[in-house]
Parts: structure tokens; C-alpha cells; sequence
């Protein structure tokens, strides 16, 4: 994270704050809408644990958890708030994870939680272009320099990440850009100086009606993803090279819903479906996108390392303490309806266990 990135952020907090104090907090803005309403009802999400099982469920997978650790408790657990994406932004210094809410009518959110303190400081609410709140899954979000980035469907969303440090919690956070994507947005990362896209898929290419529900725990269908890459640049709009043409294309395993990448060519795919079914983190080394020649293909078994994981692992991102991982497996819609191993809180995993041969 560079200076120039982290005054503009500073400074375009500083001028949102401002605007807000000399209109008098922008009398002519409507009042929210009653959806919006309800979720500031239930706001602030709490980090209250729902579950004493992490260190039983840690024992259940020693050579995952030999070398990982618990970190900040996941909000909203109890208040119908379920997991989906997650990112990490050094500007803010904080996780950003986002979801949307088992009461379907609520809008769908983000929370910032810092990195430091795991004290989650404020949730937002997923505006487009106009504020409107939207609503959907939301399953990634991911940051880099003075912007947040988040899917939901085949849309992707730019936030200002000055105007998210200086908004009031429980407020609708306008989008900058709505744009559409060629992918079905399922999950997002940033890594590696691009920005990724993708999307998950259940069925594998041979067996069109199969149902997943049937396939072994262990068993990632044969590529069939898809996922695209956005370059990064300083001077793009909106942080990007160009926000409408992706510059990378990649098939992608099944059951994806989160990536990682570290360096220019590592990257790590959370793969998982089901609350019984043990999640895979399917780790692949030396990728760079520089070297693809046209579409390139991640297949299950060119994957330097398979590590199994609880049940319902989603987002990933990189973090300052190597690989953090996000399970939606501690909500309630799926920990009080036949989950197993439910856990509500982040898992970090330092790289360099991560790609060292002589670990896991």
C-alpha cells in the first residue's frame, strides 16, 4: 500500500464527512427505505461465539490447524447475518466481510472488523450507482489501494474506500461503478496486481442432471469454472486497467467459492458444498497470468497440494499474516439445521507453511 494511495483515501473520508456536516446531513437525501430500516433494527451485528466446538473441530484436522489459527470472531452469527466473501485492505487495515441476511427481505451488507483488535468497526450496506440497497449473496469482496470491490450475480460493484472509513454504520454505501461482468460473479480475490472474478459451478461437464448432493466428499468434478482477471493500475479508473474488458481467463475446478493469490503465480481455490462435506483448499504454484497463452486451465489434479478443511469453507484473501479463511458453517441457517464442525471465526494459515513441501 503506497502513500499516494492511503492520502487519497484519507482525503476523500476527510471531503465525505465534510459534505455530510455543512448540508446538514443532505436534507433533501429520502429517508431509508423500510427494508433498510429493518437491518438498522438489527444493527449493530454482534461478535457474540455461537459455538464451543473450534477446538474440536481444529483436532478433527491437525494437518490443517498444526498450522492455523483462530482469529477475530465472525459477526452477526446470531442475528440471521450469513458469511460469504472476504477481503483484506491495507488501507483500512481491516477484513472486509461480506453476506446477506437468512431474512431475505433485509438488504445485503459488509462488515469492516480490524485487523488488529478483531473488533468489528462498522457494517455498510451494499448500494448501487443511485443508493439503493441491494440485496443478493454478495459473495466476494475483496480491496485494493482507495477501492473496494465486490459480486453479486453477473455485476461487479466499486466502493469508495474513503467514503466507507468516514460513513455512519448501518448506512447504504452508494457504488462508484455497477458494471457488467462475463462471468457469473460468485467470488472475488485480489492478489498478484489483478483483481479475480469467478464463478461456482456444481455439475460436472459429463453428467449435466447430476446431482452433487451424490458426489464424494473428496471428489472436485473436472474444471468448469470460469474466472477472469482484472489488471490493477494507479492511474485506471476506478483502480483498474480497464473495468470492462478483463485481461485474463481461466477454467477453474468445480464447487470454487473463494480465491487467493500470492505472488504472481501461487493460488489457493476454497472448494466446498454441503454443511456435512469436508471443504478442500486446492493449492497451485508457479500460474503466473503472464504466462497463460489464451484461456488457462486449473485442474484438480495439477494442484501442488489438496488440504482438507471443514465443512463450508467460502471467501479467502491474502492478509498480513498469510491466508485467511472465512466458513459460513457458524450461521445459524445451516448451525442449527444438520451443520457439521461449525466455526465462527477466521483461520489464518501462514504461507510459508502453505508452500513449504515439507508441510501438510
Amino acid at each position: 500500500m503506497n502513500l499516494f494511495s492511503v492520502l487519497k483515501i484519507r482525503w476523500a473520508a476527510l471531503v465525505f464527512a465534510l459534505t455530510l456536516l455543512l448540508s446538514g446531513g443532505t436534507p433533501d437525501t429520502p429517508q431509508p427505505g423500510e427494508a433498510v430500516q429493518a437491518l438498522q433494527a438489527v444493527l449493530p451485528l454482534s461478535q457474540t461465539s455461537v459455538t464451543d466446538q473450534c477446538d474440536a473441530v481444529a483436532a478433527a484436522y491437525p494437518k490443517l490447524f498444526d498450522h492455523a489459527a483462530f482469529g477475530a470472531v465472525i459477526p452477526g452469527l446470531d442475528q440471521g447475518f450469513v458469511p460469504q466473501g472476504l477481503g483484506y485492505s491495507d488501507a483500512l487495515s481491516a477484513y472486509l466481510i461480506s453476506g446477506y441476511f437468512s431474512n431475505g427481505d433485509l438488504p445485503s451488507a459488509f462488515v469492516i472488523v480490524d485487523a488488529v483488535s478483531g473488533k468489528a468497526r462498522k457494517t455498510l450496506i451494499f448500494g448501487d450507482a443511485d443508493g439503493e440497497a441491494q440485496t443478493g449473496h454478495f459473495g466476494g469482496v475483496a480491496a485494493h489501494g482507495a477501492y473496494i470491490y465486490a459480486v453479486c450475480k453477473t455485476q461487479l460493484f466499486v466502493y469508495d474506500a474513503g467514503a466507507a472509513l468516514a460513513a455512519r454504520g448501518g448506512t447504504v454505501l452508494p457504488a462508484m461503478l455497477v458494471t457488467e461482468l462475463p462471468v457469473q460473479g460468485s467470488f472475488c480475490g485480489a492478489g498478484g496486481g489483478v483483481l479475480w472474478v469467478g464463478s461456482f459451478e456444481n455439475r460436472a461437464p459429463s453428467e449435466p442432471s447430476a446431482d452433487p448432493a451424490e458426489a464424494a466428499p473428496a471428489d472436485v468434478p473436472d474444471p468448469q469454472g470460469d474466472m477472469v482477471g482484472y489488471r490493477f493500475s494507479s492511474f485506471g479508473p476506478y483502480g483498474l486497467c480497464d473495468p470492462e474488458t478483463p485481461e485474463y481467463a481461466a477454467k477453474i475446478p468445480a464447487l470454487v467459492q473463494g480465491v487467493a493469490c500470492y505472488g504472481r503465480g501461487t493460488f489457493v481455490f476454497s472448494c466446498s458444498y454441503g454443511r456435512t462435506r469436508n471443504s478442500r483448499l486446492l493449492v497451485f504454484r508457479n500460474r503466473n497470468p503472464k504466462t497463460w497463452n489464451g484461456e488457462a486451465v486449473f485442474s484438480k489434479e495439477e494442484a501442488s497440494r489438496t488440504l482438507t478443511a471443514p465443512p463450508m469453507s467460502e471467501g479467502l484473501t491474502t492478509c498480513p499474516a498469510g491466508l485467511a479463511i472465512l466458513f459460513e458453517s457458524g450461521a445459524a441457517l445451516y448451525r442449527t439445521d444438520g451443520g457439521k464442525n461449525p466455526l465462527d471465526r477466521l483461520v489464518t494459515v501462514g504461507w510459508l507453511a502453505l508452500l513449504n513441501p515439507n508441510v501438510f
